[in-house]
């Protein structure tokens, strides 16, 4: 799929629904919101997913040790072709003590 084609917030869109369906719903993961960070000259595509963290839910270290159930990476399949992210553990951080940032990197 030619990413340069589609817009950021396609994009984002696609993935939201891709984590949803991989993630999301095997592993009581409802609260995210994902961005894509583009590099300046476009080499690296990232999408930061943002979780509220809530009872029940993975936590941060879930994410980095592997244990959340088809995390490692994310696959979308559409009519323009297909893309794969790929979890990023050394980046997801925190934002407070609940909620944090798991990192994403699309595989050219």
């Amino acid at each position: 799929m030619n990413v340069d084609k589609i817009s950021d917030e396609i994009m984002q869109e696609m993935f939201e629904v891709a984590f949803e369906n991989q993630v999301g719903v095997y592993n009581n993961l409802s609260e995210f919101e994902a961005i894509v960070k583009r590099s300046a000259r476009e080499e690296d595509i990232l999408m930061e997913v943002t979780v509220t963290g809530m009872a029940g839910s993975p936590t941060m270290d879930d994410f980095k040790s592997g244990k959340v159930e088809n995390a490692e990476q994310i696959n979308i399949d559409d009519v323009r072709g297909q893309l794969t992210y790929r979890i990023m553990p050394e980046n997801i951080v925190p934002l407070n003590s609940t909620d944090y940032i798991v990192t994403y990197k699309l595989a050219l």
